[in-house]
């Protein structure tokens, strides 16, 4: 791409300069040069603000094409960065007001090859904010999945698959082994490794407060627990799930490994672990299955004993 004048290098170091810079030629607009000032230190003067200033460059160059029916390559570089403006002035009134404190919460994203990237979206959220149909690829996947109500319904739905896993595996040993000295957690719970590990944890707890060991086992434990051949049979009405799209195995419970790696997102939260937009469906499908077998499990078992 070549615009009229200029390279595509020296334009995009020209607009940063221009745009970005506390300084823009002749009007002194002041964008937070404190912020400028502290280089690497801060979250406006890096290289990674860099690359994801030019990522929204080219974003908002095609959106005022597609709006203004014009032509980039044929404006003269001053012409362009006027009619760019526009679109930026949500950003730029932001930028100049906010503190140290605010460009770390905002602009604080994870080093490596997505840090760009996450800077970027951020950058377009302010946009959207004031014009909604600004929407460059991948913008919209990215806000579903920054959105609160789409991780606290994922929150939930993890942690309502775990409670229902664990008691339908133990009241299902129990009606099998009875409570009695415990024989449902020892012949059900066969591996003798994964026992005495419950074991331990619960020893992390007072005396007073300490549950059934069941309540210590990890949720890729309870995998191992009914894919036991001595057990799968009891399990496997409930438990045998095929992958989306796929007709399935004679065993289909690589779901649960999914699900344990999906629950370490709230369990272990960092900048850089989240869900993605895939996970919420795989999340939604695998909580509706679950509890819909569990539902007809439940049923068939009250017709058989009314008979």
């Amino acid at each position: 791409m070549q615009l009229k004048g200029f390279c595509l290098g020296d334009w995009l170091l020209t607009f940063f300069y221009l745009i970005i810079y506390p300084r823009c030629e002749n009007r002194c607009l002041s964008v937070n040069p404190d912020e400028w000032e502290a280089g690497r230190k801060g979250y406006l003067c890096t290289n990674v603000a860099l690359q994801a200033y030019l990522l929204l460059l080219a974003s908002v160059i095609d959106y005022l094409e597609s709006n203004k029916a014009l032509t980039a390559r044929e404006l003269e570089p001053q012409e362009l960065i006027g009619e760019i403006e526009e679109y930026l002035d949500p950003l730029l009134k932001w930028l100049s007001g906010a503190s140290p404190s605010e460009m770390e919460k905002t602009f604080k994203v994870q080093f490596g090859s997505g840090g760009p990237r996450e800077y970027y979206f951020r950058l377009c959220h302010f946009i959207k904010q004031e014009f909604s149909d600004f929407s460059p690829d991948g913008l919209d996947g990215w806000e579903q999945e920054q959105s609160t109500e789409n991780v606290a319904e994922a929150d939930r739905k993890l942690k309502e698959l775990n409670i229902n896993v664990q008691k339908f595996i133990f009241d299902r040993f129990k009606e099998k082994y009875g409570e009695e000295k415990d024989a449902y957690w020892h012949k059900g719970v066969i591996d003798k490794n994964i026992r005495e590990k419950a074991y331990g944890k619960s020893l992390d707890d007072d005396d007073d407060d300490r549950l059934p060991l069941e309540h210590y086992l990890d949720f890729i434990e309870y995998k191992k627990i009914i894919e036991n051949k001595q057990h799968w049979s009891m399990f496997k009405p409930v438990f045998d799930i095929p992958e989306p799209g796929e007709k399935g195995y004679s065993k289909n419970i690589r779901w649960m490994e999914r699900i344990n790696e999906l629950r370490r997102i709230p369990a272990h939260a960092t900048e850089s672990r989240h869900y993605k937009i895939l996970d919420f469906d795989y999340i939604d499908f695998i909580h509706e299955e679950f509890l819909n077998r569990l539902e007809q499990f439940e049923e068939a078992s009250y017709g058989t004993d009314q008979l």
